[in-house]
């Protein structure tokens, strides 16, 4: 692997998802064959930023360009 300096992932950042990432969240859903709704991805980051959500979604940031996200779904406990 190159070293980082190289790959520019210095630059990468995970961050909590904004209602600015909508329409890039939702790029990135359709060319992974998921096409959604701007208005329902919104929704359901704006869900998942409230304080009593058991849901978080993260993007990856580089440059400014959104190029990666993640949701996740929080458990008090699994099922056994």
């Amino acid at each position: 692997m190159p070293p980082v300096e190289q790959t520019g992932i210095k630059d990468l950042q995970i961050r909590t998802a904004r209602q600015r990432d909508t329409a890039a969240v939702s790029s990135l859903l359709a060319e992974l064959g998921h096409p959604a709704f701007p208005e329902a991805v919104s929704r359901h980051i704006c869900r998942a930023g409230g304080q009593d959500s058991p849901t978080t979604v993260l993007v990856a940031d580089l440059g400014g360009q959104i190029v990666g996200f993640m949701a996740l779904q929080w458990l008090d406990a699994l099922p056994y």
